[in-house]
C-alpha cells in the first residue's frame, strides 16, 4: 500500500552505519540489527535526507578546498561558504544521532 508520499508504508535500512553512531554501534550485534531493521517512512526520509546532505556537504568541501573560483571570491562570500559547510556538518551529525536512535 502506498503512503501519502507515494512510498511503501515501511522501508528497509540495509547495512547503514553513520560516523556519529553512539558507542557500541560498530558491534556485530548492532550491525545485524541495522541490516535487518525496517524503517517507518518518516525514518527513511531522515536517512535519505542525511545521504543527500552528506553528498552536498562533500561537494561544497571540495569546492572550498580546491576550486579556483572559490579562491577568487570576495572574502565575505568565502566566509559564508565556510560557515555554511560548518552548519551542514553539524546538521549531518544531528541527523546521524537521530538515525542511530532508530536502532536503540
Amino acid at each position: 500500500m502506498n503512503s501519502l508520499f507515494g512510498q511503501d508504508s515501511t522501508a528497509h535500512l540495509v547495512g547503514v552505519q553513520w560516523a556519529c553512531s553512539p558507542l557500541g554501534a560498530g558491534s556485530s550485534r548492532n550491525q545485524e540489527r541495522q541490516a535487518t531493521m525496517e524503517l517507518q517512512p518518516h525514518q527513511q526520509r531522515v536517512v535519505d535526507e542525511k545521504s543527500e546532505l552528506d553528498d552536498k556537504r562533500t561537494k561544497l568541501k571540495a569546492f572550498i578546498d580546491g576550486n579556483a573560483i572559490f579562491a577568487g571570491l570576495p572574502d565575505a562570500e568565502k566566509e559564508r561558504l565556510v560557515r555554511q559547510h560548518s552548519c551542514m556538518t553539524e546538521y549531518s551529525e544531528i541527523l546521524g544521532e537521530r538515525i542511530a536512535a532508530f536502532t536503540a
